[in-house]
Order: C-alpha cells, then sequence, then structure tokens
C-alpha cells in the first residue's frame, strides 16, 4: 500500500506467476494496482490457447478491457475444436469471463492470421468452440467479407459471403460475386464458392461485364 502524488492510496501486487481469474476462465501474470482509477494492471492474461498483453488492463467485475500491444492465439489443429493461428500488435480486446468469449478487434493494422497468409479487418469472436468473425480477410489477392466466418486450423468457412478477386494488372477486381457459401483452405491452397441462389452474382469489373 503506498501514497500518491495525489495523496490517494494505491495497492500494488506483482504475480510472476501467475493469478487464477475469475474461477477458473484464465490467469494474469505481473503486477495488478487498485486505487481510485479502479482495478488495473500491467501484464498478460491467458484464456484458452490465447495471450494477450498490455501495459493497461482495466478489470470489471464482468469483463476486462484493453488496447493490447500484442495479441496471439496458439494454433491448434486435429482437435475437436481447432483454433488457427493469430497474431496482432495493435487490437482492442473486450473479454466477458462469465460468457466466455473474448472479442478482438482490429484497430491501427490488420490481424495476422494463418501465419500472415491472410489479413483481417474486423472483429474476432474466441470461445471453447472455436473462433468466429465478422468482417474481412484479405489473402492472395483476394478480399472475402462476411458477417460471420468460422475459422479452423487450416482453413475458414463462411456460409453468406461476398468475394474479390483482385486483377493481375492493375488495382480493379477481375472478379466479383455476392451472396455466396465459401471455403478457403491455406493448405490445399484452394477456394471453392457455392451460389446461394437468386441473389449470387457475378461480375468481371475489368472486363466490364
Amino acid at each position: 500500500l503506498t501514497l500518491q502524488k495525489d495523496y490517494s492510496l494505491v495497492f500494488i501486487r506483482n504475480a510472476p506467476e501467475g493469478l487464477a481469474m475469475y474461477g477458473t476462465k484464465g490467469s494474469y501474470k505481473n503486477q495488478i494496482r487498485l486505487s481510485h482509477a479502479g482495478l488495473r494492471g500491467d501484464g498478460e492474461i491467458s484464456y484458452l490457447t490465447s495471450v494477450t498483453k498490455s501495459p493497461d488492463f482495466i478489470f470489471y467485475p464482468d469483463s476486462v478491457n484493453t488496447h493490447a500491444v500484442n495479441f496471439t492465439l496458439k494454433e491448434v489443429k486435429g482437435a475437436k475444436t481447432e483454433y488457427p493461428p493469430v497474431s496482432g500488435d495493435t487490437t482492442y480486446v473486450h473479454w466477458l469471463p462469465k460468457k466466455d468469449i473474448m472479442q478482438i478487434f482490429k484497430e491501427k493494422k490488420p490481424i495476422s492470421m494463418y501465419n500472415d497468409s491472410a489479413k483481417f479487418n474486423g472483429r474476432l469472436d474466441l470461445t471453447p468452440l472455436g473462433l468466429t468473425g465478422k468482417g474481412r480477410a484479405d489473402f492472395a489477392g483476394s478480399e472475402l467479407e462476411a458477417i460471420r466466418m468460422s475459422f479452423k486450423a487450416t482453413k475458414f468457412t463462411s456460409d453468406t459471403a461476398d468475394f474479390r478477386l483482385k486483377s493481375l494488372d492493375d488495382a480493379r477486381f477481375a472478379f466479383k460475386t455476392v451472396n455466396v457459401n465459401a471455403l478457403i483452405d491455406f493448405e490445399k491452397r484452394t477456394g471453392e464458392f457455392r451460389t446461394n441462389g437468386k441473389g449470387s452474382v457475378v461480375t468481371f469489373p475489368a472486363n466490364q461485364y
């Protein structure tokens, strides 16, 4: 317990070996402090296979918020629940332990996925059931945008997505399609697209067709 310059009291505790958080939902390492500014921390949180590092975690009874300087998700392949490799150095993290979900938002830079084979702009939702996302994935000169994507260790899917393929000659799109069922496999280096009915449209902007 120490006295600050503004005469407020602050309680500081170091936890280099880690503290259990919200029961057994996750763990926290490094420094934690309690003052008139609330319960805050400078350290790292482990949740499922992810690690979030930040100099300023803000802890609430039902959640944790922070602008993370580093977020990583370790790949899990072949298990009932798979996770892809993910990393980001400018993300906003909102963790709701009681609901068992961690939301990761892209801030300044896109989130790297699949060992940098894809860049993600949007929000990722991490739960014990897997990793899903809402936004746009950029990969191999193409873009896929969807309200919901489901990410596995080496591939991801969306049942309703818009897909755009860039031209090799300029910045225009050579191929665009909307309202398709998509499967992107980074291990096989393939993409499969199936129309969802009358709402699916294919255009070739570069050829004006």
